[in-house]
């Protein structure tokens, strides 16, 4: 009987969550157009870091703070523009592949400054250092091979692929974008080029002999950050 009152009193908190009412009955304030809305989770979350987690309630959670390229249709799953817009797809010479991005106009940082071409790469880069603990999720990015960035536009940018890959675009559309300056302030990973990452021999090499991309990785993985 116990049980199935808490299961009553949560259901009950959601649906009457814009009446102010919370589960001991004390009133809360609600917001300036009375549509507040309280999800309750089954579990709490492990970390925030959208990239350090497979854990459904920590990306859950993340996913709210943290935007990626593209988002995807609930219903069709089809691609839709999010912080980026939908890419222009090409064959290369090379055999790979071409998408070309442009970032929204409007998207900025909490600091109040845009969101730039330079975010992705910088991004991309984190995925890509080994010693960050996203083992999962670097094996869909072993594809690119490079970010060219466009001199006169700081919000286009065109990510190169080795070969063609069935789920490239939404796998780019899938990546989340951090802000430089809040998690390398020092610029550790600015010492790093993209494609020197792409390269497994050169990546490997990195890891052994590089103590920017070791510090990044450290701080990067820590949990406070």
């Amino acid at each position: 009987m116990n049980s199935w009152y808490v299961i009553l009193v949560a259901l009950l908190s959601l649906l009457l969550g814009c009446s102010g009412t919370d589960y001991e009955g004390s009133t809360q304030q609600r917001g300036a157009a009375g549509r507040d809305i309280r999800i309750v989770l089954n579990a709490e979350p492990v970390g925030l870091n959208p990239v350090l987690t497979v854990q459904n309630v920590s990306r859950y959670v993340s996913e709210q703070i943290f935007q990626t390229l593209n988002a995807q249709h609930p219903q069709t799953f089809e691609l839709q523009p999010s912080l980026a817009s939908l890419p222009l797809v090409d064959s290369l010479p090379s055999g790979g592949m071409s998408y070309r991005y442009s970032l929204d106009a409007g998207a900025t940082w909490p600091n109040g400054e845009p969101v730039l071409a330079s975010d992705v790469v910088f991004s991309l880069k984190v995925l890509l250092n080994p010693l960050v603990d996203a083992g999962p999720y670097r094996p869909y990015y072993t594809m690119i091979s490079d970010i060219v960035l466009d001199s006169t536009d700081h919000r286009y940018f065109e990510v190169l692929t080795k070969y063609p890959y069935l789920l490239a675009a939404q796998a780019i559309g899938d990546l989340y974008i951090y802000p430089e300056y809040a998690y390398d302030p020092d610029g550790l990973m600015r010492s790093v080029s993209l494609s020197q990452l792409t390269d497994p021999e050169s990546a490997d090499r990195l890891v052994r002999n590089s103590w920017e991309i070791q510090e990044f990785a450290r701080r990067f993985n820590d949990p406070p950050t």
